[in-house]
């Protein structure tokens, strides 16, 4: 089984995201833990009588909303759910629930939309760089229907950990995707003893796949990578997360943003 935390609004955007995340992992028994985070109920009045009522709806309503949201899956054997709905600033509740519970990946839409009074607002940038998990993000649009290849975005650096290609792998022989394993603007002469080394050991985790391991330039390094990707029919891209180097030099917020917020491809940080 796989236990999914995915976050939500409650929004269609949300719906269509967990609709596509259990299509994507059809072959596994599956755990969605639904999380939402809202604040306290505003009143003019200051009776706590009224304060009570207040939140009481606002508790009544996210359970009607939990509920239409997995009404469809209810006929999924595989599919089983868990609804957590905590008071409080979605960031701060939000990275504290990963800390307290058991997951295997995150799972979240780009952009949310103005639901049961409250703006869910855009937190994947932030979260990418502050969840210590595994992410699959699924923008507007984005669909695994008829996925037949992927790219993972690489540049060999040993401030990776390359064991997240495990779960990568895993899914690229579940879909049997084909993988360009790319790395943009360097050039493989000058790939260090210790690059050429990790690069081999990435060769090992993708035994048994079919691969292609390139070298591409261009001068704006984001719209390179989704030239590639649209040029290609590439309908998954990955990167390994890291705190330093290639993450922070490629998968900077305006990156992000363009590669999950203005593109339809999916993206996965592996963690």
């Amino acid at each position: 089984m796989k236990t999914i935390l995915f976050p939500t609004d409650f929004s269609p955007r949300s719906f269509s995201a967990l609709k596509q995340a259990s299509l994507f992992f059809k072959k596994n028994p599956l755990k969605f833990i639904v999380y939402h985070a809202y604040q306290q109920p505003f009143s003019k009045t200051d009776s706590n009588v009224h304060m009570a009522g207040l939140l009481e709806n606002k508790e009544r309503s996210l359970k009607h909303a939990y509920q239409n949201l997995i009404e469809d899956f209810q006929y999924d054997e595989r599919i089983t759910f868990q609804f957590i709905s905590k008071r409080g600033l979605f960031e701060k509740e939000f990275l504290a629930t990963t800390k307290n519970i058991d997951f295997d990946l995150v799972c979240m839409a780009t952009k949310g939309a103005k639901g049961l009074d409250e703006l869910w607002g855009t937190k994947t940038a932030k979260m990418i760089k502050e969840v210590n998990s595994t992410m699959l993000v699924i923008p507007d649009n984005g669909t695994f229907s008829h996925i037949n290849r992927a790219v993972l975005v690489c540049d060999y650096s040993e401030k990776v950990d390359y064991d997240a290609l495990d779960f990568f792998a895993e899914i690229l022989r579940e879909h049997k995707l084909h993988i360009d394993v790319i790395t943009v603007n360097q050039e493989e002469k000058k790939m260090t003893a210790s690059e050429k080394a990790y690069r081999q050991l990435v060769k090992k985790k993708m035994q048994g796949i079919s691969a292609n391991f390139l070298f591409t330039s261009h001068e704006d390094l984001d719209r390179g990578i989704l030239q590639y990707c649209k040029d290609r029919g590439v309908g998954l891209v990955a990167v390994l997360n890291k705190k330093y180097g290639f993450l922070t030099k490629v998968f900077h917020e305006s990156l992000t943003e363009k590669m999950a917020f203005k593109s339809h491809i999916p993206l996965l940080v592996l963690n």
